[in-house]
Formats: C-alpha cells, structure tokens, sequence
C-alpha cells in the first residue's frame, strides 16, 4: 500500500503477450504498449533521461550494454 496520498505505479513487461493474456494479467493492467527494442542512441536518451550516469559516462554505459549483446537491447533489460 503506498503512503497516505500518493499513488501505485505498478509495470510489468513481458516478451510473452499471450502467456500474460492467456493468464488473464492483461485485464489488470490499464494500458498495454508494445516497446520495440532501442538502437545505442535511444538507449543514450532513456539512460540520460533516467539520470542513472554522469553524462561523460553514458556513452560507455551503452557500449557496455550493445557490446555483450546485439546492438539493440530490451526496455526490459535497460530498467533492470
């Protein structure tokens, strides 16, 4: 339960849509976006905007990121 006044922002992601709406979890949810994986300067922007890294540190953050896997990553795997 959230403090007195403030509100729940729950989100779930899922590579599985149809798991989820076979499961019925899709009927909790109030919006459904599908989030196309991000190319290395959409993932410089979503980490900029996040404010996680100094600015002189992003660009090795999504070197990091693109260099162990293909060079488009998961919003799943860039909030985790």
């Amino acid at each position: 339960q959230p403090p007195f006044g403030r509100k729940l922002l729950v989100i779930g992601t899922t590579s599985q849509g149809h798991v989820a709406e076979s499961m019925g979890l899709s009927e909790v949810f109030n919006v459904s976006l599908h989030v196309p994986a991000l190319r290395a300067e959409e993932i410089s922007r979503v980490v900029y905007e996040l404010d996680v890294f100094e600015r002189h540190e992003i660009g090795d953050a999504v070197e990091a990121l693109t260099s162990t896997t293909s060079s488009m990553v998961p919003i799943k795997k860039l909030l985790l």
